[in-house]
């Protein structure tokens, strides 16, 4: 959403009910066992199909560009967080992650999604519940 890859939230859905409905169905879909809880394999499953699939046709920013409020401290040497990233730079970086599972660009994405998902973790469980999802 940063780089305009895709629509912000307020545009995507017309209301907070909406999403969070959204973001419920795609959390029941990734807690195949019901247990109201998954794991960070699990999301890293998913995070890796979705940018793989956004990452095999071509990449166009064609939203306006926004400024996520993460509420987390700034990793360094992540794409996502630099100023100066320009959004074909961005796309590339994602490309490039989905390519070679060796390369840095996949273990910077990797060590981005596992800090989300430890953020997510309050209880540290190792398992992140549907609410706590919805903030990742």
């Amino acid at each position: 959403r940063k780089y305009g890859f895709a629509p912000s939230s307020c545009i995507m859905f017309e209301t907070e009910a909406a999403r969070k409905a959204s973001r419920a169905l795609l959390f029941k879909q990734m807690d195949i066992e019901g247990k109201g809880t998954i794991s960070f394999d699990r999301f890293l499953a998913w995070a890796y199909g979705h940018i793989k699939e956004k990452a095999s046709s071509p990449v166009v920013a064609s939203y306006d560009r926004t400024e996520p409020d993460l509420g987390i401290p700034i990793s360094n040497n992540l794409p996502f967080y630099d100023d100066s990233t320009s959004p074909s730079e961005f796309a590339r970086f994602c490309i490039a992650a989905m390519q070679n599972k060796q390369g840095k660009e996949y273990k910077q994405l990797y060590y981005h999604l596992l800090f989300c998902f430890t953020q997510a973790d309050v209880d540290h469980s190792g398992l992140v519940s549907g609410e706590a999802f919805d903030v990742l």
